[in-house]
């Protein structure tokens, strides 16, 4: 298929690459594009949704629907392209497989041969692919000159050495939940730690270390229950959706159950290779959160870390991610409302050996202008995307923007034929596609929007306009047809 065109004539605030070039943090960026497992849940897509491409490590697939799919429409997920649109320049892609949350750092030649097929060959010949049969990190460090440095990985949990600045030892440490918790200064809500014994006889030795009290399951069962509710519990490793709200004792029993479950999972002999002998889980005190945000961030080589950008977060029951908005105008007040703690946080992170570009999730309450720090991302996010587009949007007369949702009935490469006509309605910029177990298409949207109130608005506009274009298509090719 002719894969959907990555080149935009948006013209970006900031990309990937100029913050790099610009804060010494290196010359060579390194992305690993994800396969979501099916049970991953984005707003608006089913939990049947899946990625047509498989590999070797997606053990949730489905070999039945992988083989009805061969002939199909190819999709990488909206999170990877979504970070390509800011890349700029990239040099080097690795791929990776993903499943609980992880990343593992392999892919098989196929997913190779798709990538180079339909990235390189017709859409990105400045990117070179490394051939993935091998581990992602030698292969990468074999292919680079001496003089070449690798500034930041877009990838949750990578474990396999990749050849970074920031050591892999130093990513685990900062991805691990209980770095906030552990960081003395920092404001973050009360808290305990645990690390869960596993049960299990073969494990990896270099796994991520969770920290925290080494407990049974029994034990913790106890403790868990001694806390006062609400509270929320968290899996120090892993994405979101790793998080349980609990508001009532039924939910803390139903939260039991699960963690009962996921370590049954990690005893499995294929996640033996991956996983450490223990599971890190944390237990803090529920806030009444009024806002979320989600603050990106650089920490540079040299110099004060700075904020990027600063987007509301929507968050779900469980408090997982539900989507996000950015009010261009309040950046500059919300810049200097976060950036004493940013400043604090950066400075604990480059301690730690982190050097690049990051996100913090940041809750406040009502009685709270300070704001706690409840996540931290040490890679690029997603939503670096909204505050790169504040030119763009703001030139259009749009002072707010949001990430949103767009179903089509039909597979990727006919939605790509309407890119151009749909980037003229509403200062729209589009994404990325990721395609559903049925063969429909989510697209994955920034939307400009006049205020709050008209976000929307703004995206309801573009279900009508997406069923024009498409009816004139249709109708388009059956005139030609009958000529």
């Amino acid at each position: 298929m002719a894969w959907p065109s990555l080149k935009s004539t948006l013209k970006l605030d900031f990309t990937i690459e100029s913050i790099a070039r610009e804060n010494e943090l290196g010359k060579l960026a390194v992305f690993a594009l994800l396969h979501s497992p099916p049970y991953d849940i984005v707003p608006g897509i089913p939990r049947d949704r899946k990625y047509s491409v498989d590999t070797t490590l997606s053990w949730y697939k489905d070999p039945e629907e992988s083989a009805r799919r061969e002939n199909g429409d190819q999709s990488l997920n909206a999170y990877s392209q979504s970070v390509l649109q800011l890349s700029g320049p990239t040099r080097y892609l690795a791929f990776a497989s993903g499943d609980s949350g992880k990343s593992y750092g392999f892919a098989d030649p196929d997913m190779h041969q798709f990538a180079s097929s339909q990235l390189v060959k017709e859409q990105r010949p400045d990117v070179h692919f490394i051939n993935a049969g091998n581990p992602v990190g030698p292969a990468l460090l074999a292919s680079a000159s001496p003089d070449e440095k690798f500034y930041s990985c877009v990838a949750h949990d990578f474990q396999d050495e990749l050849p970074l600045l920031v050591e892999n030892a130093v990513m685990w440490r900062l991805e691990c939940k209980s770095f906030l918790q552990e960081t003395e200064g920092l404001k973050t809500p009360k808290g305990e730690l645990f690390a869960i014994d596993v049960g299990k006889t073969e494990s990896r030795a270099d796994g991520m270390k969770s920290g925290g009290e080494p407990v049974s399951f029994e034990e913790f069962q106890g403790r868990l229950r001694h806390w006062t509710l609400p509270i929320v519990v968290k899996l120090t490793g892993g994405m979101s959706g790793s998080n349980f709200a609990l508001r009532t004792d039924e939910a803390r029993e139903e939260c039991i159950k699960a963690l009962e479950e996921r370590l049954e999972q990690y005893r499995r002999p294929e996640h033996a290779p991956f996983t450490g002998d223990k599971v890190g889980v944390l237990i803090q005190e529920l806030k009444d959160v009024e806002q979320s945000f989600c603050v990106n961030f650089c920490v540079p080589r040299n110099g004060d870390t700075f904020i990027l950008g600063v987007a509301e977060q929507t968050l779900g029951d469980n408090l997982t991610w539900a989507g996000a908005r950015i009010d261009y105008s309040a950046q500059c007040s919300l810049k200097q409302r976060f950036q004493p703690q940013i400043l604090q946080l950066g400075a604990k992170m480059r301690d730690e050996g982190f050097v690049g570009i990051a996100g913090v999730d940041i809750i406040c309450s009502p009685s709270d202008e300070t704001g706690w720090l409840v996540d931290i991302n040490p890679r690029i996010n997603g939503s670096l995307i909204l505050p790169a587009c504040q030119t763009h949007f703001t030139n259009l007369g749009y002072n707010w923007a949001t990430v949103a949702w767009l179903p089509f009935p039909g597979p990727p490469r006919i939605l790509a034929q309407h890119l151009a006509k749909l980037q003229e309605t509403r200062g729209l910029v589009l994404k990325a596609f990721s395609e559903r177990a049925d063969g429909n298409t989510i697209a994955m949207l920034i939307v400009g929007a006049s205020g709050p109130e008209d976000l929307m608005n703004a995206q309801m506009e573009l279900f009508p306009k997406l069923g024009q274009l498409e009816a004139e298509r249709v109708a388009s090719e059956n005139g030609a047809s009958q000529q």
